[in-house]
């Protein structure tokens, strides 16, 4: 029997697109704005299954992304 897939929050979060590295991914997880299957997140070496559910909460005062289609407004 194979064993379920797992590997480290800070890396599933880079690959998953959630995060621009493994370094940004521990600033999001100890900013407290990571919850996996639905509990808050406390370590980036925490390992998690591939297929868990994960959540990065966007923080309102200071989005550091745009969409694509943001040239669009202006």
């Amino acid at each position: 029997m194979a064993g379920v897939a797992r590997r480290r929050l800070d890396a599933e979060l880079v690959r998953r697109r959630l995060a621009r590295s493994r370094e940004h991914a521990s600033q999001l997880i100890a900013a407290g704005r990571v919850s996996v299957g639905g509990a808050l997140a406390l370590k980036p070496a925490t390992q998690v299954e591939t297929s868990a559910p994960v959540v990065v909460t966007p923080d309102e005062d200071d989005p550091d992304y745009v969409s694509r289609g943001g040239h669009k407004l202006a």
